[in-house]
């Protein structure tokens, strides 16, 4: 392994580090390959995350993911530019992976970056999940070693869903904030809300529409758990402890009566025990 090699991954492992993501503890029980091409997929969707969340410009971040689809369409032509590209360069040569997963996660970038989005019909909030998180999944899975790609994929879709609506539900406030909010339409025609999102925060109306939010990501947990136990390999280990690190928080958030006041968070013992839980329950 060359200095450029060690170099690069220590770029990219440093994109990661610096994210303070959970999801870090469940890539860093792979074995080396597959960590770095894990490390390498998330430091790609955290830069394109940075563009679409940034105070640039409309049409300097819609510039700037159109860069990162040529970027993508070069290194599936073997042609990179730096520590970033040359790791993707080598996950996606390691494992086969598919360059549309790619091009959906941009593309889901692309609908963060064109509106403030609010108060998106279900369908399109889905659909939006599916582009920033399933097709996250869907990369991963080679790189976890799963076998039956087809239930993996569908695991993956499920799961995405179910992660990026905990998210939403932890970022209510903070989303709100800055001009958008993930809420779906139909969860306030349910509960006959009809309020702007800085006016919701405040409403005691908030509860039922968490509620709402709530039941739909517990369906895609109970999905995607569905689809796991029709996968029977070690592949899967990594990705159960982010959706169980990820479960426990969804888990703290309710029994907190979704408090936005109170940032939920998962200690490092919290997050400890999950990982050795899941490890135990795998292995039997």
């Amino acid at each position: 392994m060359n200095d450029i090699t060690i170099n690069d991954q220590k770029v990219v492992k440093k994109i990661v580090k610096n994210s303070g993501s959970s999801f870090y503890w469940g890539m860093n029980i792979l074995k080396s390959s597959r960590r770095r091409a894990m490390f390498a997929i998330y430091a790609f969707c955290r830069t394109v995350d940075d563009i679409a969340d940034s105070e640039l410009t409309l049409k300097k971040k819609k510039n700037l993911l159109k860069d990162w689809v040529k970027k993508i369409e070069n290194i599936y032509k073997g042609l990179t530019v730096d520590s970033l590209t040359r790791e993707l360069n080598y996950s996606i040569k390691e494992y086969n992976l598919i360059k549309n997963d790619f091009l959906e996660i941009i593309d889901g970038m692309r609908i963060d970056s064109k509106k403030n989005i609010i108060y998106p019909p279900k369908r399109d909030l889905e659909n939006y999940c599916d582009k920033v998180a399933g097709a996250v999944g869907c990369l991963s899975i080679s790189i976890f070693g799963i076998k039956n790609k087809i239930t993996g994929r569908s695991y993956a879709k499920y799961l995405g869903r179910a992660l990026q609506l905990t998210n939403i539900l932890r970022d209510i406030k903070e989303d709100s904030e800055r001009g958008r909010c993930y809420i779906f339409r139909e969860a306030l025609e349910k509960n006959n809300i009809n309020m702007k999102p800085e006016h919701l925060l405040k409403s005691d109306k908030l509860y039922a529409v968490c509620e709402e939010i709530s039941k739909v990501a517990e369906k895609n947990y109970m999905l995607a758990s569905s689809e796991s136990n029709k996968i029977n390999d070690k592949g899967l280990i990594a990705p159960e402890i982010m959706k169980n690190i990820y479960l426990k928080l969804f888990i703290k958030m309710k029994k907190n009566n979704w408090n936005l006041n109170q940032r939920v968070k998962l200690s490092i013992l919290e997050k400890l025990l999950v990982v050795f839980s899941t490890l135990l329950r795998r292995k039997n």
